[in-house]
């Protein structure tokens, strides 16, 4: 064992946690070429280790352990590494989003894309009204009542004819979304 006085102290770190402190010779395999570290028999040491070398303050990963056999019994064990940890294979990425009713939104990637768009009644409407509309419910029913004249083809729109709520609709930046889709889509069924 006159190899032993060429051995060097290695700390053993799994999941950057240290499991082990031993010792081992740096060598570079006769038939690879590689660099690996021949180790005691009962070493703990698996491929992903991360092994220090405080003497040179080198940190190396390990990708690959061989146990060596004479006569059916282990007597080292080999671990090759490497300078830098490998670079995980990316395998296809599959993103799920759960998201309740996304209105006027594009989900998927640059493959596919869905438009989930929301058609609003003026029965919605309403009900958003009562919900969001807070003090000013009222003007809110008045702007309701007009889209719904709209709609219904009871009134002709006419330049202007939505000005008076300009400042309502910037407050409540919601109802300007559902007058704004309910309108779109009048517009384009007629």
């Amino acid at each position: 064992k006159s190899f032993e006085r060429h051995m060097v102290d290695i700390e053993i770190y799994r999941s950057q946690q240290l499991v082990a402190k031993t010792r081992g010779l740096l060598i570079k395999s006769k038939n690879s070429h590689r660099k690996m570290v021949n180790f005691y028999p009962k070493t703990d040491i698996q491929p992903d280790d991360t092994i220090y070398i405080p003497v040179t303050k080198a940190t190396y990963y390990i990708v690959e352990v061989e146990p060596v056999l004479i006569n059916g019994q282990i007597e080292m064990i080999d671990a090759y590494y490497e300078l830098e940890a490998p670079i995980p294979k990316e395998e296809p990425s599959h993103v799920i989003y759960n998201v309740n009713n996304p209105v006027n939104s594009i989900i998927g990637n640059q493959n596919t894309a869905t438009i989930n768009v929301e058609e609003f009644s003026i029965e919605k409407f309403n009900q958003l009204i009562d919900m969001l509309g807070f003090n000013d419910k009222a003007e809110l029913r008045d702007l309701s009542e007009t889209i719904r004249q709209i709609i219904e083809n009871e009134e002709k729109p006419q330049k202007g004819m939505l000005s008076k709520f300009s400042d309502l609709l910037a407050k409540h930046s919601w109802a300007f979304q559902v007058v704004s889709q309910m309108l779109i889509a009048w517009f384009t069924n007629n």
